[in-house]
């Protein structure tokens, strides 16, 4: 368990006037890539705030491509996959039931969020960065600084708060609308017999949209299935239903930890920021709408 009570630079966080170089709003891998990158890149005094302790589940389909470990590397973080076994394949169901598989250039992992992002948020605070549980609710920007709910000011305020951004509300975006938002369930289940591969079945049905079985290496399998929202409400019941037909070794009655999560596409991007204040990851819409990845994006967008 990370400590979010700590002292230090964090000490006179209640007294505005007294302001943080940056301020990080949500803990994820955005959150936690951005408040990595403000330290290297000199910054002093760096606050990660997210309403959460760590570690803690986010409804994800775990997947790490071998593109976001270049990231942490680049951010001076390693062992994020330590313990996971590696995935060299991908299978592709087509929506008309033709299938690929492919050996991958490099090995992607599954890691569930709730250890993969306690590991970065563990990284940025090894790194000097003051973690702090909070929820913020209000934003108030000026020409010099930005103070959230009265009492934490910062000179530059990163919102990497998630696809119901307080920061992004703040700079006038409202949350995407219907076929630029996807909606998808997430739990465990055992993993498919034969060799690791990531698997995805696409489904002609209620198209865009598909299941996923990615096994994690202890026997079990992140699955999952989404599809893009049109304006009418998805119930859980239906997820359930097209995530056991189009993954029939999977029995949605055992599945474990079902959680439904929004996935904000890029098709419909805010402005990345405006004044000191900026935007990152999912906050800023960038899943992306063909794989529903948004880990890489989340990271790379943070450092940036």
């Amino acid at each position: 368990m990370i400590d979010q009570n700590g002292g230090g630079a964090g000490e006179d966080v209640g007294v505005v006037g007294r302001v943080w170089d940056v301020v990080v709003v949500g803990a994820g891998p955005a959150g936690a890539a951005a408040a990595l990158a403000a330290r290297r890149a000199g910054a002093a005094r760096v606050l990660l705030l997210d309403r959460y302790d760590f570690p803690r589940d986010k409804a994800c389909g775990d997947g790490i491509a071998a593109h976001a470990l270049d990231v942490l590397a680049e951010l001076g973080v390693t062992g994020a996959v330590d313990g996971y076994s590696p995935l060299p394949a991908l299978r592709l169901v087509a929506p008309g039931g033709g299938t690929v598989a492919r050996t991958l250039p490099r090995p992607a992992y599954t890691v569930p969020r709730k250890v993969f992002d306690a590991r970065l948020v563990e990284a940025a605070v090894g790194a000097g960065v003051e973690l702090r549980r909070h929820t913020v609710r209000a934003v108030e920007v000026s020409a010099d600084r930005v103070v959230l709910d009265g009492d934490v000011a910062g000179r530059a305020v990163v919102g990497a708060d998630g696809a119901g951004s307080v920061l992004r509300r703040a700079l006038g975006h409202p949350v995407n609308p219907d076929r630029h938002l996807a909606l998808a369930i997430r739990g465990y289940a055992p993993a498919p017999p034969g060799p690791p591969e990531q698997l995805i079945v696409t489904s002609a049905a209620r198209w865009p949209a598909y299941a996923w079985a990615f096994p994690i290496g202890d026997g079990r399998a992140n699955v999952g299935y989404g599809e893009v929202l049109r304006g009418e409400p998805l119930t859980r019941a239906h997820l359930l239903d097209r995530m056991g037909a189009l993954l029939p070794g999977t029995d949605p009655a055992t599945v474990t930890d079902l959680r439904a999560h929004h996935l904000p596409l890029s098709t419909h991007r805010p402005a990345p920021g405006r004044g000191r204040v900026l935007l990152a990851g999912d906050a800023l819409s960038l899943i992306n709408p063909f794989t529903g990845e948004g880990i890489f994006y989340a990271l790379r967008s943070g450092a940036l």
